[in-house]
């Protein structure tokens, strides 16, 4: 279940860690058992990304048309229960060109 207490306080620990973190080139995000999935913790993802760093995520497939909204050139690790779901996902989030 959410924990907002627990979520408000990885954000000391990313000041803690800024200068570890700001070594690294890529960060794979895991929220953890009974935590909410990836699309929920799209704030510290942001940030993540607004350092500078790659995000490597793995989740539910429901998840990524969201965090699409507010990440760009994540690695997203998922699966689908079937070839036709896999397809109708890749539609639901492939980016058409603007020409």
């Amino acid at each position: 279940m959410y924990n907002e207490e627990k979520a408000l306080a990885v954000q000391p620990v990313c000041i803690r860690l800024y200068g570890v973190i700001s070594k690294l080139g890529s960060v794979q995000w895991v929220y953890g058992a009974g935590q909410p999935s990836a699309k929920h913790w799209t704030w510290v993802l942001k940030k993540i990304q607004d350092a500078g760093k790659c995000i490597d995520i793995s989740g539910p497939p429901e998840d990524l048309p969201e965090i699409m909204k507010y990440l760009k050139g994540v690695v997203y690790h998922t699966y689908c229960k079937s070839v036709e779901d896999a397809e109708d996902l890749l539609k639901a989030v492939t980016v058409k060109p603007k020409f």
